[in-house]
């Protein structure tokens, strides 16, 4: 390789370049000289151009796309194997038992894939929301959705579709009503029964026979119009026994212990104005009449003749 000098640095001159030249191509060709097939799905042309190769079987559905979105590509078909899960309706000792199931071919009868999945039912909810999805994702295709977070290791996610659910609900109830029922922004719901709005008939039937028999019964007693009466419920009663003396005044009547006074005592003297007093005087009259003779009784007799013939 030459060098020529110039201003105290070195380069290659014609002859220098054609050397370095045929170097590098030497090397370029061997290089791609040594590329092989690694296995028999690539393969090398003469020209040096790397390809895969796809196999010609049958039933290989593999095939490469020359238009469009290019590459390899596997095209679905109509009988592949479909997948679902389904719940046993006797979970036994679990909260649920769910069960993966291949349908060959897309037809034909489900089989079980796998072991059984077990929910416990000491499973305990951590949280849980109302979600609404604008997009497909884990919880399944958008809608709404209960999202519960599993209080386990993983803090497992559940979402409960409720699309088909009634979203929301409104009171038909209006102020006075006998039962007005209300439903907050949190959906709850309460009920306030109205003061005065509660009719008999919605009470019940022991009550409304008790009620029956107040109205009945009086409901008012006062003075009656007329002596020896009492009103009832605004009627005149007679009261059985009440005669003309329980109504007269007191000075209609002797002063409490006169008649004890006109009584009197045993020792009374027949001068006194009492019954004792005439009692003693009736006897002293019966004593003096004994003790007349026969005719001091006809002398007496004769004088009041004479005084009344007079």
């Amino acid at each position: 390789m030459a060098y020529e000098e110039i201003t105290n640095k070195k380069f290659l001159n014609s002859t220098g370049v054609g050397h370095l030249w045929e170097k590098i191509r030497e090397r370029y060709d061997s290089k791609l000289d040594n590329v092989t097939a690694g296995n028999d799905g690539v393969t090398i042309a003469n020209n040096n151009q790397i390809s895969v190769q796809v196999s010609t079987e049958a039933d290989n559905r593999l095939q490469i796309k020359t238009t469009g979105n290019k590459g390899l590509y596997v095209a679905p078909v109509a009988d592949q194997d479909t997948y679902s899960i389904v719940k046993d309706e006797n979970s036994g000792n679990y909260a649920a038992v769910y069960h993966l199931q291949k349908t060959p071919n897309g037809s034909g009868t489900p089989v079980d894939v796998g072991a059984a999945i077990n929910i416990p039912k000491d499973m305990v909810v951590q949280s849980g929301n109302v979600e609404t999805k604008d997009a497909a994702g884990a919880w399944g295709p958008a809608g709404t959705y209960i999202h519960l977070v599993l209080a386990n290791a993983d803090n497992s996610d559940i979402y409960v579709p409720v699309d088909s659910l009634i979203e929301y609900v409104t009171s038909g109830s209006q102020a006075g009503d006998m039962v007005v029922v209300a439903i907050d922004a949190q959906h709850r719901v309460t009920a306030t029964i109205t003061d005065g709005t509660v009719t008999k008939a919605k009470l019940a039937q022991a009550v409304q026979n008790s009620l029956d028999a107040a109205d009945s019964a009086v409901q008012s007693v006062a003075e009656g119009t007329a002596n020896g009466t009492i009103a009832v419920d605004g009627t005149d009663v007679a009261v059985h026994g009440l005669q003309s003396a329980a109504y007269q005044p007191a000075t209609a009547f002797d002063a409490a212990g006169a008649a004890d006074a006109v009584l009197g005592t045993s020792s009374d003297l027949a001068s006194a104005a009492t019954v004792y007093g005439v009692k003693q005087y009736a006897s002293d009259i019966y004593t003096a009449i004994q003790a007349l003779t026969n005719a001091e009784i006809d002398a007496a007799i004769s004088a009041a003749n004479t005084e009344i013939d007079g």
